[in-house]
C-alpha cells in the first residue's frame, strides 16, 4: 500500500490532451495538488501536455514507475494492464468505469483482470475509481480538482466511491489527509487499507464507507487489531433490499445481512453509523475529544426547554446525566432568591442574570463539572449574538482558559444558537477538547461515539469457556450429519448433548405401546410429536400434541400424528414420533446460521411459533466468549421478563449463557455445518432444555 499513497514515479494512462475547464485531465490535477515525483503522461496523440513529455505507450517510459494509473475505455484496459505487467509496474489503479459495475462482459473483464494481477503479483486498486489522494505529498490520481487542505484533520477516508474524496471537507471540517476510493474492490479492499494504516503515522481517525465485502473474517480480525490503536467509523450501506440492489449496481459488491454486519462490527469494536450526518459527528468527536471513560455527562444551559431536549437526547444515545458537584450550590445560589435552584442540567441564565454574574457563574460551573469524578463530559447549550451589548456572554476566553487548567482532559460538546453561530464555532472549535456541533441532539450523539470507542477499546480481552466434549459421539453424529445433510429428532439431541447442552428427557417410538410405555416412565404431562426430517415446521401442519395428561389423550394424539405421517411419506418406513417430558416456562430460540462472508453466526431471542412476528434475536459471530452470551441474553426485550418480574422468580440466566457457549464451541468444531435451528429451547427457574432441534449441512 505504500506505493499507492507515497509513490516516487508515476504512469498516467489517457491523459486527456485538452486542459482547463470541463478537461477532467488528471495529469493537470496532479501538478496542481502539487506532487514533486516523476510522471511519465501516456498518450499516443500527443507529444507534450502540460509542459511533460507524452509517451506513446507504457512501454516506451525509460524505466518502471512505482504506480500506473489507467483512465481508458474499459475494453482497452486489459491491453495497457498487460504493458505495465511487462514493465515491471507492480501498482496500478484503475479509473475507468464498465467493468463489475456495468454488465455480465464488465464482470468476466474484471475477473480477468483480477487473476492476471494475483499471477503477476501485481496490486489493482479499482476499477471504477478515483483512486488514492494524500495530502502531506501533494499525490492525486483523481481528475476532479477538489478541495485540498493546509492543515487537514488526521483521517484517512476509506470509500467505494469518490464522493468522499470530492467532498472532503463537508465530512470532515478540515478535510481528509488521505483518502482512497478502492471502487469495485477486486483486488485491494478494506482490509488491504486497514492494515496498511495500523500504524501509520499520519492516520489518528479511520473512516470507511462500506458497500460490500468478501473478506469478512479478515476484516473482523484486522479491524479489531486496528482499533485498539486508533478507532474505525464505518458507514455500511445498502441496509435495504433496494439499497443492496443498488450496491450491486454500483461497485458489483454483494451487500449481504445488514444484521451479519452489525454483529461483525461489534465483535471488532468499531463504530458503525448509519448516515452520513452520524459519519460527521463521528468523525469530528473522534479527532477532538479526549477519552470519555463513562457515560455521565453534564449540561449547561442558557435555556431549561433546551436542557429537557438534551436530557431526551442522551437516554437516545446511551449517556445519563450526572450528579450535580455538591459545593456548587453553595457557590452559586448564595444571596439568590429561594426557588432558583439547581440540578442537571443546570441552566445558569436565571442564576447569572439574576447575581449580574454570567462569566463567573459559568466558569464556576465549567470548572467543577469538570473537576466531578462523578462527570465524565460536558455538553454546553449556548447563545451567541453579533452585538457588542452582549460580550459579556462571550466565553470563548473562559473556556480555553478552564481546559487548559484542566489539560483538556474531558471532552466538552457545544451547540450554540442565534446570529453569530459559524464565528462562535469556528472560535470555540479550536480550542483543545472542545468540538461544535449543528444540533444539541448531534453534540450529545458526539459524546456518545467517543463514549462508545473507549469503552470498547478498554473491553476486557474475551474470556475462555472450556466445554468438555464427547468426541466419539460427536464425530459419529457428524459423520452421519455429512452423509445424509440433515440430523433431526434423537440424533440432534444426542450431538447437543455431546457438547452438554442440556436437551428434555424423551424417546422416539413406533408404537403405541412403546408411547405408553415412554410416557409412563417420563411421568405425565408429555408432547407428543413426529420426528422425521419431512416435517421440519410441525406446528404448521398439527404434528405436535402437548398437554396430554393421560393413556387414553395419548393414544388418541399417537394415532392422529400416525394418520398425518401416513399421509405425507405414505408410510414407506416406520413411523418415528417422539413422546418428551413436558416442560413449562419460557421459549427461546437459540441458532447458527452459516454467513457466505463472515463465517458462522449464533442467534439468540425469543422462540416458539412467534419467533418471525416478535423478532426479538440479538446476533454474534462465533466464537462467543461468556461476556458476549450474557450480552446477547441482555438485549432482548424478554431479558427483564427472564430476569424475574412482579415477584415471578427470573430464569437461570447463566445456564442459558453457558448453552450459547457450548453452542458456538460446537459451531466452531464442526466443518461444513451450515445451519442449527434448536426452537424452542425451554427456560424455568430449575433450568434450562432445548425441545426441537435440528441440524444441516
Amino acid at each position: 500500500m505504500e506505493k499507492f499513497f507515497n509513490p516516487k514515479s508515476v504512469a498516467l494512462v489517457g491523459v486527456p490532451r485538452k486542459t482547463g475547464v470541463g478537461a477532467y485531465n488528471n495529469l493537470e490535477i496532479l501538478l496542481k495538488y502539487g506532487y514533486k515525483g516523476q510522471i511519465f503522461p501516456i498518450n499516443p496523440r500527443a507529444e507534450q501536455i502540460c509542459g511533460l513529455r507524452c509517451y506513446s505507450s507504457v512501454l516506451e517510459i525509460p524505466e518502471s514507475a512505482d504506480l500506473a494509473v489507467i483512465a481508458v475505455g474499459r475494453d482497452r484496459v486489459p491491453a495497457v494492464f498487460d504493458q505495465c505487467c511487462q514493465k515491471g509496474i507492480k501498482r496500478v489503479v484503475i479509473i475507468s468505469q464498465g467493468f463489475a459495475d456495468g454488465d455480465e462482459q464488465g464482470k468476466q473483464l474484471q475477473e480477468d483482470l483480477a487473476a492476471r494481477a494475483k499471477s503477476e503479483g501485481v496490486r489493482i486498486i479499482g476499477p471504477n475509481t478515483l483512486g488514492v489522494y494524500n495530502v502531506y505529498q501533494g499525490f492525486n490520481t483523481g481528475f476532479v480538482d477538489h478541495y485540498k487542505p493546509q492543515r487537514p484533520d488526521p483521517v484517512c477516508m476509506i470509500a467505494q466511491t469518490g464522493v468522499y474524496q470530492a467532498g472532503a471537507k463537508v465530512f470532515s471540517e478540515n478535510g481528509f489527509a488521505k483518502a482512497i476510493d478502492i471502487g469495485n474492490a477486486c483486488d485491494v479492499d478494506v482490509v488491504d487499507v486497514l492494515e496498511y494504516l495500523e500504524n501509520d503515522p499520519d492516520t489518528r481517525v479511520i473512516a470507511v464507507h462500506l458497500e460490500g465485502n468478501k473478506r469478512g473474517k479478515e476484516l473482523v480480525r484486522i479491524a479489531r487489531r486496528v482499533t485498539i490503536k486508533r478507532p474505525i467509523v464505518i458507514l455500511k450501506t445498502g441496509r435495504s433490499a433496494e439499497g443492496a440492489r443498488a450496491a450491486l449496481s454500483h461497485t458489483g459488491s454483494l451487500v449481504g445481512d445488514d444484521e451479519v454486519f452489525d454483529a461483525a462490527f461489534e465483535k471488532a469494536g468499531v463504530i458503525r453509523v448509519r448516515s452520513n450526518s452520524e459519519l460527521q459527528d463521528a468523525i469530528k468527536a473522534l479527532v477532538h475529544f479526549p477519552p470519555m471513560n463513562g457515560r455521565k455527562i453534564a449540561v449547561i444551559t442558557a435555556t431549561g426547554a433546551l436542557g429537557i431536549i438534551s436530557t431526551d437526547a442522551c437516554k437516545d444515545f446511551g449517556l445519563e446525566l450526572g450528579p450535580v458537584p455538591p459545593y456548587l450550590p453553595s457557590k452559586i445560589l448564595k444571596g439568590l432568591p429561594k426557588w432558583v435552584n439547581l440540578s442537571n442540567p443546570i441552566d445558569i441564565w436565571p442564576i447569572g442574570m439574576i447575581s449580574g454574574k454570567m462569566p463567573q457563574v459559568f466558569e464556576t460551573v465549567l470548572t467543577d463539572v469538570l473537576d466531578s469524578k462523578d462527570i465524565d463530559a460536558v455538553a454546553v447549550v449556548w447563545v451567541s449574538f453579533k452585538s457588542p451589548l452582549h460580550s459579556d456572554i462571550d466565553f470563548r476566553e473562559i473556556t480555553a482558559r478552564v481546559q487548559r487548567i484542566h489539560k483538556a482532559g474531558k471532552p466538552i460538546a457545544f451547540w450554540f444558537y442565534g446570529d453569530n453561530v459559524e464565528k462562535a464555532n469556528k472560535e470555540y472549535g479550536s480550542i483543545a477538547g472542545v468540538a461544535c456541533f449543528p444540533t444539541i441532539e448531534r453534540a450529545i450523539r458526539g459524546l456518545s461515539f467517543i463514549y462508545r470507542y473507549h469503552r470498547k477499546r478498554e473491553e476486557p480481552k474475551a474470556d475462555s469457556f472450556d466445554v468438555k466434549v464427547d468426541r466419539l459421539s460427536r464425530d459419529k453424529l457428524v459423520k452421519k450429519g455429512n452423509r445424509e445433510k440433515i440430523l433431526v429428532g434423537e440424533e440432534a439431541f444426542a450431538l447437543l448433548n455431546a457438547y452438554g447442552i442440556p436437551t428434555a428427557p424423551g424417546k422416539v417410538v413406533h408404537k403405541v405401546s412403546e408411547a405408553l410405555e415412554a410416557a409412563s416412565s417420563l411421568g405425565y404431562p408429555v408432547v407428543c410429536k413426529v420426528s422425521d426430517r419431512n416435517f421440519i415446521h410441525k406446528t404448521e401442519i398439527g404434528a405436535v400434541e402437548i398437554n396430554i395428561s393421560s393413556e387414553e389423550e395419548l393414544k388418541r394424539a399417537f394415532n392422529r400424528l400416525l394418520k398425518i405421517i401416513k399421509n405425507r411419506n405414505n408410510l414407506q418406513e416406520r413411523p418415528n414420533i417422539l413422546v418428551q417430558k413436558q416442560i413449562r416456562g419460557h421459549e427461546l430460540l437459540l441458532g447458527l446460521k452459516r454467513d457466505p462472508c463472515f463465517g458462522m453466526v449464533l442467534v439468540c431471542g425469543q422462540g416458539g411459533i412467534y419467533t418471525e412476528i416478535y423478532k426479538d434475536t440479538a446476533r454474534a459471530l462465533t466464537p462467543v466468549s461468556l461476556r458476549e452470551a450474557q450480552g446477547m441474553l441482555s438485549e432482548l426485550k424478554l431479558f427483564p421478563i427472564l430476569k424475574g418480574i412482579r415477584g415471578q422468580r427470573g430464569v437461570d440466566l447463566d445456564q442459558i449463557a453457558s448453552a450459547i457457549c457450548r453452542l458456538s464451541a460446537l459451531a466452531e468444531d464442526i466443518d461444513g455445518l451450515m445451519e442449527v435451528d434448536i426452537n424452542p429451547f425451554m427456560v424455568n427457574s430449575s433450568g434450562s432444555w432445548a425441545v426441537d432441534a435440528r441440524f444441516i449441512w
